[in-house]
Order: C-alpha cells, then structure tokens, then sequence
C-alpha cells in the first residue's frame, strides 16, 4: 500500500510539472500559434445593402480576441442586404475563384480556397443559382484596393436558400507547406414570392411565403401566369383543369375542385403558355367566362422535392395540403349579370313612366 502512493504521488507531480510547464509559457504562445495557422482574418461590417469584409492580420494584444475572430464569418444576403465586397492585398493575395461568373459552393467537407482554386467546388453562379435568366451576377474587381464585389438583382436572388464561400489566399511559395487563406462563407436567403404585372413569381425559402399574395381577375385584367422556376412544379397542374377552394378566410377547410364548378364556361384551351416567361403556365378568361357570382380560388407551386398532395380516398374529396407557394385569386362575377339587373331596371323603370307620359298628352 505505501508503494502504489509513493507511486500516485509520482504521477501527480509530474501532471504538476507539465502544467506548470505550460502555464509558465503562457496562453500568448499558444493562441499565437492557433491564429497564425489561421492566417488573416475576415473583419466585415455592413455599409447600406453591402456588406464589407477585409482580410487583415489579427491585433497582437488581444489574444482572446484574435482566437474568436479567427472562426470564419458567415455573411448573409437577402432582399435588404444584396451585396458584398472582399477586399485582400493584391500584392501578397490571389481572389478565388479567379473566373468572374463562378463561385465556391459549400459542401459539407472540403470548403477550403485551395480545394476549390483546383476546381473541385467551382461552379458557375447560373448553375449555382439555377435561375431561366441570363441576367446574373457577376465579381467585379478594384485592382488599385483589391476589392472584389457581387451584387444580386432582386430578380437574382435564388428561389431556395443557397451557400456559397470565397476568399483571399496567399500567392508566396515560402517555406510553409499551406497557404494562408482568408475565407469568406456567404449564405444567400431566398426571394420573396410575390405577384407583379399578372406573374406570380415562387420561391421556397424559410421566409419566402410568410403571406399569401392576391389578385383580382376581371374583364379589364383577365390573365395570371404561374411562374415555378426550375425548383418548383404547378399545383394543381394545369392538365388537372383544377384549382383548390377554400371555405375559411385563412385558407382553412380547403378541396380541390374542378375549375368548370367554378367557372361553369370554362375549357381547357383557357390555359396557354407565356412565352414573355419561359412558356410557363397562363389562364386567359375570355370575355363571358367569369362566374356569375364572385369566386376564390388557389393556384401555386410546390417544391419538387415537397411531398405530393394527398389523393382523394374512398371516393370522398377531404381537406388537401397546399402548396407552400401559392396565390389567391378572386374572380370577378360575370359583367353581363350587372348589365342584365341595369336592363332590368331601365325597363321597369320605362313602363312605370309610360302612363304618365300617356297622361301628359292630354
């Protein structure tokens, strides 16, 4: 028993000295070592709807500061907040990826400036942002500060959440076995789905669909064309000559139904194809095809990757689950039915006035 804490004893002081050891040399050595191996660090801020991120070296008296900072930034961009800039040293810094319209997709290993500098995570931003538009964003470069910039359009923006990284790294060929990096990860937030000009635009974001936008359909304004993008399919497809309808005022109680129960006129030639909008579905209603009564239908898009709506079981029509992007349209009554009630009462009016006419001849 003496001998096993003789023993004990040993090992705890050598656990002492060992400690002590390190923290005689300090924590300065040991963070130093931690934010070198990191190399320069992003700084951003935001200025307006840009966000501005410079590559710099760390200060040297704040170790604690320097270790936190040197965790890569995640920069976000949305509809409020659509750009950003990058700026590193031109003269000890390369910008990647070094093609104008490409960038670093983020992958779940590997998100490093060399991986992708070798094209193993380069894509082009079309491909990236997989929108049926040529109208992209592009990098721009300052080469008398080494700022490197994208822009996104609203009309840019993806149609689900994406994510994306670049960066500065180091040009020298010292004796360092790896290059220093400055690495920037950007996450770009979805567009909102919305309606303009008679185009219901979707997107599949987390805060893409918080509303539901409405339009009203009438003579003067006949015609309402559902844009999925290349993410989404039409729900109810247009071959399905249907619609969803719904009983409560916050698209409570809804049922697929036949868009003849609604418009009683209506054929399947009613439903064409935009070409201004990639051919994309369009219901024109021509003059006399609207209700005779007011009406509220449902149209939209879901996600390809959404779970389809649920069938109709044991021949009854339950309640449906609605497509995450969609858009409540009100169709106008029938404008003969108000011109038929002024007939109406023009006449009534006529043979009431009749035998006071007959009366003023004589």
């Amino acid at each position: 028993m003496v001998r096993r804490s003789s023993l004990f004893d040993k090992s705890r002081a050598a656990v002492g000295l060992v400690a002590g050891v390190l923290l005689f040399a300090g924590p300065s050595q040991l963070w130093n070592g931690l934010v070198d191996a990191a190399g320069p660090t992003p700084r951003c801020s935001q200025s307006g709807k840009i966000t501005h991120c410079v590559c710099e070296k760390a200060a040297q008296d704040s170790e604690v500061t320097r270790v936190t900072e040197a965790v890569t930034p995640t920069v976000s961009l949305s509809e409020e907040s659509n750009g950003i800039t990058i700026q590193c040293d031109p003269a000890k810094f390369t910008f990647v990826p070094s093609t104008e319209t490409d960038v670093c997709v983020w992958k779940d290993s590997q998100n490093t400036l060399a991986v992708c500098n070798q094209d193993t995570t380069k894509t082009s931003i079309k491909t990236f942002l997989n929108l049926d538009t040529d109208d992209l964003p592009k990098w721009t470069t300052s080469s008398n500060d080494g700022r490197h910039s994208l822009l996104f359009s609203e009309h840019a923006l993806p149609l689900t959440e994406k994510r994306f990284y670049a960066g500065c790294i180091s040009t020298g060929s010292g004796e360092r076995t790896q290059q220093e990096e400055c690495l920037v990860t950007v996450s770009v937030k979805a567009r909102t789905s919305s309606v303009k000009d008679g185009v219901l635009t979707c997107a599949y974001g987390a805060e893409s669909n918080k509303s539901v936008p409405e339009v009203r359909l009438n003579s003067a304004n006949n015609s309402l064309t559902i844009v999925c993008g290349n993410e989404g399919t039409m729900q109810p497809t247009k071959e399905s000559l249907t619609a969803y309808q719904c009983s409560g005022a916050e698209n409570e109680g809804c049922k697929t139904v036949k868009l003849t129960e609604v418009m009683p006129r209506f054929t399947s030639s009613w439903w064409a194809e935009d070409e201004k909008n990639k051919n994309a579905p369009k219901l024109v209603i021509p003059e006399g095809g609207f209700p005779d009564q007011e009406e509220t239908i449902l149209l939209g898009c879901k996600q390809n990757s959404q779970t389809a709506a649920k069938e109709a079981e044991s021949g009854t029509t339950p309640a449906v689950e609605l497509p995450k992007c969609k858009v409540k349209v009100t169709l106008s009554a029938h404008s003969s039915a108000s011109q038929a009630s002024n007939v109406s009462f023009l006449g009534l009016l006529g043979l009431a006035l009749t035998p006071l006419v007959f009366l003023g001849t004589y």
